[in-house]
């Protein structure tokens, strides 16, 4: 017995030990894998992958250079020491353009105003001279608000100017013109409300022009209360007008026109207010009701006495609400605009009055600031001065830069040096390499490996200077000139080194354009391929930073599992069965807990550091407080009249003697076979406010004389019926189930006793039936609650907005959408935990 007692000692000391190890493996590993992420950040590289790839690029490039280095040494030394030259001087172009491409002031132009912007506020704090940084922030400050009209607040932005521009002048003159401002903006305002009024009504003419239906929500169905004011407002001003073109055209707007065929024959007034007013959201032929907008519109302004007196920014403000959310915002603020505009144009002599007189006095650096409001005052473009602005940004850039690169290549010293910079030029060239033609790579690829060598000496040959003619196919390709064509001729001479045509590898090549895509992460990768790619092992861990983290963090949960099961069981002697928990747990936490904790992640810090933000802008919306709502009573409300309508089914088929009870049960749960979309379908043909076949024939018997309802299936009532009908089966055989495998004796005794059925049904049945009960409420409730294809079908076209259709609805909007759909998601995660 001591010897067994004993043994078993020695097993338990050995298994701890080796979970003591494998604890240790745990924790290394994960801090390797967290070592790598940060890595990965802190190198902007797009992919993991590009450190790896470095490594085996600068393995390459070893290998390879020094078979270059010997093509180069074997020329005189007059011609190496020319080509040497070229070397360096190509190395500065290449690096420029790699470190700086897409960043030029060609690009600056093109751009848009948020990449302005951003690029704006990289170079300057890119540049080292703050003397420089200081002067053109202001400046660019200043332009940027000339650009956008007005400040974030709705102030006009040259309101704004002036008080900065005053603030630098003695207090004296500072007062004057801030007494002359005020008296301005007092003086002027009626004539600002005038102005106001007509560049309304302009923009307005141009929003209802608008014919691109792909511009407005739900196939232009927002704009049925345009449509209506604008009648109401020619109807009170013209009651008499001819609007027989605009009745014509609303005639054409319902799609189910036999429903309205009855007003057709109305007079044009009367047909088209009744037209309109019965109107609904889901049957209307969007381009048809565009097309009316602008003829009522146009016959407004023929028949209004005083058009310009039309306050026209409601009618703005509900053409924008009727717009996808891109372009409502859009027009938005070009009604926000049209003040700020209005004042602008009355501040501008007095803003140039109070710059001319701050410009001689204004410290250093106010001066570019000052000098462009004038050029814009006086009629130049903003955007013309900022291009100026950023051209001198640049030129100090590229020659801090240029300083930056002769420094690095001047710290290359020794009998590597020549190496490391032909080790250099490879990823430079992979980077922003110079298209060959297909001509010349044809050529060169088709050549024996000894003619391509003499190619390939020919061309150092030329690089030097030497008066050398290269092939003519080859010549005819490269028809360049100066240092374009070194650089092509470079290029040749380290692709033609096989005839594969590759720098590296087509691997390589492609992966480290792709892997690596920021412009200062290239730069450095470069240098990492000249150094020869760094340590395989460190690179093989900031490639795989996340699996690694990943897979220590498993093997530490399943560590500590094994230790508490097998202290738990009394036995340190490891067992299949405790592998088989250890990757269902695995399997788990892989594909259900992770996923989740992401989400949860990246709602709480969608920019790596905690946050709410992104929860409070969600529910400052009315339109997301209400889905929410909605979401919470629809999942509620079907979770009870599911479970109501499932118990009395379940009792029938599962506790009596129903004749045909498997043909019943067959047909309660025949929806749960049916896909919610094609339900939804079925039951808006039969509930559709105009067409459907209950309304239809509901009219018919009690004689409603009405084009819709009585029964709107476009409502909150309407998707709670709908979405019982679709999920009281997850109830049903939640319970029929249960209740078939109830003790029936239990109710037998019951009823010998002398109690009723009901009493029985209250006091034995439902009390045994209360958790599965609960369970298929639960069941309901959540399917309900996440349901998306019945709310975007039945509930959306009656604005009865859900958390789900909400999500998609934000999903398609770039990244912001994504994390505003990520943190209605957690709200969903939520409501299904709680």
């Amino acid at each position: 017995m001591k010897t067994l007692a004993g043994a078993d000692r020695t097993i338990e000391r050995r298994t701890k030990t080796v979970l003591g190890v494998l604890l240790l493996l745990a924790v290394t590993i994960i801090y390797l894998g967290i070592y790598g992420m940060r890595t990965l950040k802190q190198s902007g590289y797009d992919d993991a992958k590009g450190f790896w790839l470095i490594y085996d690029s600068g393995r390459l490039a070893d290998r390879n250079s020094d078979q270059d280095e010997a093509l180069l040494r074997s020329l005189p030394a007059d011609a190496q020491r020319a080509v040497e030259a070229v070397v360096d001087t190509t190395i500065r172009a290449l690096w420029q353009r790699v470190r700086y491409a897409g960043e030029t002031t060609q690009d600056f132009a093109r751009a848009d105003g948020l990449k302005r912007q951003s690029f704006m506020q990289s170079l300057l704090l890119e540049t080292q001279d703050t003397d420089l940084r200081q002067s053109i922030r202001h400046a660019a400050e200043a332009l940027s608000l000339i650009r956008e009209g007005m400040t974030t607040d709705g102030s006009p932005a040259f309101e704004k100017l002036m008080h900065d521009v005053v603030s630098l002048l003695p207090a004296s003159e500072a007062q004057s013109f801030r007494e002359r401002l005020a008296d301005l903006m007092r003086t002027e305002s009626a004539a600002v409300q005038t102005d106001m009024r007509q560049r309304s009504r302009a923009l307005f003419e141009e929003a209802v022009a608008e014919r691109r239906l792909s511009r407005f929500t739900k196939g232009g169905a927002g704009l049925i209360p345009v449509a209506k004011e604008l009648f109401n407002e020619l109807h009170s001003v013209a009651p008499t007008a001819d609007i027989s073109s605009a009745f014509d055209l609303v005639k054409q707007v319902p799609r189910q026109r036999e429903a309205y065929a009855s007003l057709f024959d109305l007079p044009a007034h009367v047909g088209t207010q009744r037209i309109l007013d019965m109107l609904d959201a889901e049957e209307i032929a969007g381009a048809r009701l565009v097309a009316f907008n602008k003829e009522m519109y146009a016959l407004l302004k023929r028949y209004h006495p005083d058009i310009d007196s039309i306050d026209h920014l409601p009618l703005i403000a509900m053409q924008a609400e009727a717009m996808e959310a891109e372009f409502g915002d859009a027009l938005d603020h070009q009604a926000d605009l049209l003040a700020a505009r209005a004042w602008n144009d009355r501040l501008s002599p007095l803003l140039q009055e109070a710059v001319t007189t701050a410009l001689p006095s204004a410290p250093h650096e106010k001066q570019a600031m000052l000098s462009s409001l004038i050029a814009v005052i006086e009629g130049e473009d903003a955007a013309a001065q900022e291009d100026a602005l950023v051209r001198q940004l640049i030129a100090q850039r590229d020659t801090e830069t240029a300083g930056s690169i002769d420094s690095y290549l001047t710290e290359l010293q020794g009998e590597r040096a020549l190496k490391t910079k032909l080790m250099l030029m490879l990823p430079l060239y992979a980077f922003d390499a110079p298209r060959l033609p297909a001509s010349v790579q044809g050529f060169v690829s088709a050549l024996p490996a000894v003619e391509r060598n003499k190619l390939r000496l020919d061309i150092l040959s030329r690089i030097s200077g030497a008066q050398l003619s290269l092939p003519e196919t080859v010549e005819s390709g490269l028809a360049e000139d100066g240092a374009e064509l070194n650089e092509h001729l470079f290029h040749l001479f380290f692709v033609s080194r096989t005839n594969r045509m590759h720098l590296f590898s087509e691997e390589d090549d492609t992966g480290l354009r792709l892997a690596i895509r920021q412009n200062a992460s290239r730069a450095r990768a470069a240098q990492a391929v000249a150094q020869g790619g760094g340590n395989p092992l460190v690179q093989i861990i900031n490639s795989h930073g996340t699996t690694l983290t990943l897979l220590g963090a498993l093997l530490f949960i399943n560590t500590l599992l094994l230790f508490f099961l097998m202290h738990s069981g009394r036995d340190w002697r490891f067992d299949i069965k405790w592998l088989l928990i250890l990757l269902i747990v695995d399997f788990m936490l892989v594909f259900q807990i992770l996923p989740l904790c992401y989400l949860l992640f990246k709602a709480f810090m969608p920019g790596d550091t905690f946050t709410l933000i992104t929860f409070s802008r969600l529910f400052s919306y009315n339109m997301n407080r209400s889905a929410l709502i909605n979401t919470i009573i629809g999942g509620l409300a079907a979770m009870v009249m599911g479970t109501l309508i499932a118990f009395p089914l379940a009792w029938m088929v599962g506790r009596t003697n129903m004749y045909g009870k498997k043909f019943f049960r067959h047909i309660f749960v025949l929806t749960y076979m049916v896909p919610p979309y094609v339900g939804a379908m079925a039951w808006l043909r039969l509930l559709n406010p105009n067409v459907g076949t209950i309304n239809v024939i509901l009219r018919s018997l009690f004689c409603i004389d009405s084009a819709a309802g009585p029964i709107n299936v476009y409502s909150l009532t309407g998707l709670v019926w709908v979405l019982t009908t679709f999920y009281y089966p997850y109830a049903f055989i939640t319970i029929s189930r249960a209740m078939e495998k109830m003790d029936p004796s239990l109710e037998e005794a019951s009823r010998v006793s002398g109690a009723s059925p009901f009493i029985t049904l209250m006091r034995v049945t439902l009390p045994i039936m209360t958790p599965s009960l609960i369970a298929g409420a639960l069941l309901v409730f959540v399917s309900a609650a996440s349901c998306y294809g019945i709310p975007s079908i039945i509930g959306a076209p009656g604005k009865v907005h859900t958390v789900t259709t909400r999500i998609i609805e934000y999903y398609g909007r770039g990244t912001q959408g994504l994390n505003d759909a990520t943190g209605l998601a957690v709200f969903l995660m939520v409501l299904a935990i709680l």
